[in-house]
């Protein structure tokens, strides 16, 4: 795109790329759950990468499993949502009960229930921080709308007495390379990426390793 504003609306399924200028959405745009954006400084697979931005509002969809009493994990691709946009169309809907951040400082014990206690509820007004990762029951379609996140995100680590385990996720509206993402913080994490995947069954088939690191 060239510089340019919408004066409508423009929805977008596939690939984005903002190769130059800037392109101000006045709101109009939006990105269905199979959408990726890609621009500013910078960017992966732009050739030549001119830089280009996009300015103002962006409404960008992001698709869970809508089955009951299962949990979909959550980062915001758009700066300034809360979590009321992924809690909306959880189970309990418009309560906190279903959406959770951890903290490792409050796990309490080298065993599950241990770690389980770093799951802290939150509030449905609590804005989410970019690049932290959240969970709430169901899930359907969950719809942000804010400046989408770019540039260099940075999220504090929290090592606790018990786990080192932090819940971190894209803050981008596009993909990104898990590869490129452990060489570009390896000397602040260890290990490798785990990836939640329902299996829908309440836990009874959730196998789990307990260990202190």
């Amino acid at each position: 795109f060239p510089s340019h504003d919408t004066g409508g609306k423009i929805t977008v399924s596939g690939l984005m790329r903002q190769l130059g200028g800037t392109f101000n959405t006045n709101g109009g745009l939006i990105l269905t759950p199979t959408a990726r954006l890609l621009h500013g400084t910078g960017t992966p697979g732009l050739s030549p990468d001119l830089g280009g931005d996009v300015t103002g509002n962006v409404i960008v969809k992001r698709t869970g499993s809508s089955a009951v009493g299962v949990f979909n994990f959550w980062s915001s691709p758009v700066t300034g949502a809360n979590l009321s946009t992924i809690a909306q169309s959880g189970l309990y809907q418009g309560s906190a009960q279903s959406t959770y951040a951890y903290d490792a400082n409050s796990a309490n014990g080298f065993t599950v229930e241990g770690y389980r206690a770093g799951w802290q509820l939150q509030s449905l007004g609590t804005t989410m921080t970019p690049g932290v990762g959240y969970i709430t029951t169901a899930g359907a379609t969950a719809t942000f709308t804010g400046p989408v996140n770019n540039g260099t995100i940075n999220v504090p680590l929290v090592q606790g007495a018990f786990t080192r385990f932090n819940v971190v996720g894209n803050p981008y509206p596009s993909s990104i390379s898990a590869a490129s993402f452990i060489t570009a913080n390896a000397a602040n994490i260890t290990g490798g990426l785990y990836f939640w995947d329902d299996d829908q069954t309440l836990g009874a088939g959730y196998s789990t390793i307990v260990t202190g690191k």
